[in-house]
Formats: structure tokens, C-alpha cells, sequence
């Protein structure tokens, strides 16, 4: 499971911190299982300095219920497999 700082549909996954990044890749690279980013809605269309990686390196994003369901709806026509908790 991989946090970062910035989802976009243009930039993909994106971190503020460089050597998390370079964290994140090495995890991604090394993993014979599922990438599964785990993001709120702050992080939603956001853009940070360092790229983690493209959107089709992710096989799950799971983000909360104030992500706005239309960019839940543009994440999944790009390809993304997204889970939207429900608020509880």
C-alpha cells in the first residue's frame, strides 16, 4: 500500500518528498502483487513535485466519501480501478 500527496489524471501519483518517492518506486518495482494507493480527497486532482508513479502503474485506488464522484468517474474512464468508502 503506497501513500502519496497528489492524484492526477494528467500527472498521475505524485509525492512532495523526494526521497519518498524514490521509496515508493523501489516498493512498486519490487512488488509482485497489487499497487494499491490510498489517498483522501485533499490529494484528489493534486499535483506534488516528484512523480511516484503513472496512473496505469496503479491497480487500486481507495480514497474517502468527500472525493468528488465525478473524478472518481474520470479516474475510472482513464482506467483506474477506484473504491470510494462510503461515509459511515
Amino acid at each position: 500500500m503506497l501513500g502519496i500527496n497528489g492524484v492526477s489524471i494528467k500527472r498521475g501519483c505524485t509525492t512532495a518528498v523526494q526521497l519518498e518517492t524514490s521509496v515508493n518506486k523501489t516498493m512498486i518495482e519490487n512488488s509482485s502483487d497489487k499497487v494499491v494507493v490510498v489517498a483522501d480527497h485533499t490529494k484528489m486532482n493534486g499535483i506534488s513535485s516528484f512523480l511516484t508513479c503513472p496512473l496505469n502503474r496503479v491497480d487500486l485506488l481507495v480514497t474517502d466519501w468527500m472525493t468528488p464522484a465525478v473524478f472518481c468517474e474520470e479516474l475510472r474512464a482513464a482506467g483506474l480501478a477506484v473504491h470510494r468508502v462510503a461515509k459511515e
